[in-house]
């Protein structure tokens, strides 16, 4: 492990002092969400998420979002996911719901994240994300690395392709603990921040997922 990585090590020995977070406790992270911002933003015309209209309890967990993205056929089932994901990803801020919900707004927008979702199951983190990227064969307008990387987190980390790395989310809050830029990633700072998780896990917590890591990385950070 490199000098960088072990201060980054030390930051999360000491947000967490009594060990690192289970895996039990970061599937169920939980936030409430704004349903009645997203009902107003969800664009005419376009399929309708059940969700929208539901009377069930206001919130979303990350369990709840990796359930939904086990099964996605559908451009309709891409859209109940990236609802939900957006969902768990903005809580009730306004601002978050409509900046989440304008590459809604893009021509194709459905399928692009179908053929996002299946990527993200079969090829290695890196390669998808460089997708997602402006320039990209998957790029949608509007949609960043901290929500993308958000999309190929719950579309491909249980999917078990033998020998693939898996994804993680990689956002601002993320980026500081690291002591990294918080924009601009370019797909190899992607797969750096996969191989550092990756270290981190090894080093402080290895029998557990390397989701634990992104959600102490996100945790240690603290705003």
């Amino acid at each position: 492990m490199d000098a960088s990585t072990r201060v980054v090590l030390d930051k999360m020995k000491v947000a967490f002092p009594q060990g690192p977070p289970t895996a039990e406790q970061v599937r169920g992270q939980e936030f409430a969400w704004g349903r009645s911002q997203w009902e107003k933003r969800w664009p005419a015309g376009m399929y309708r998420p059940a969700a929208l209209d539901s009377q069930e309890a206001v919130a979303v967990s990350r369990r709840d979002v990796h359930r939904r993205a086990e099964r996605v056929d559908t451009e309709a089932d891409a859209l109940e996911l990236y609802l939900l994901m957006a969902a768990w990803g903005t809580g009730t801020k306004a601002r978050a719901i409509a900046r989440a919900a304008r590459p809604l707004q893009e021509e194709g927008v459905a399928a692009t994240l179908l053929q996002a979702h299946s990527a993200a199951r079969s090829e290695e983190p890196a390669d998808c994300y460089a997708q997602m990227l402006r320039g990209g064969s998957l790029r949608i307008k509007h949609l960043g690395p901290a929500f993308f990387t958000k999309w190929i987190y719950f579309a491909g980390f249980e999917a078990g392709s033998s020998g693939r790395a898996r994804p993680l989310i990689l956002d601002a809050r993320v980026a500081r603990t690291l002591g990294w830029a918080t924009w601009g990633w370019s797909a190899s700072s992607y797969a750096r921040y996969i191989a550092v998780s990756e270290a981190l896990r090894d080093a402080w917590c290895p029998e557990a997922p390397t989701d634990v890591i992104e959600y102490a990385l996100f945790t240690a950070n603290g705003a």
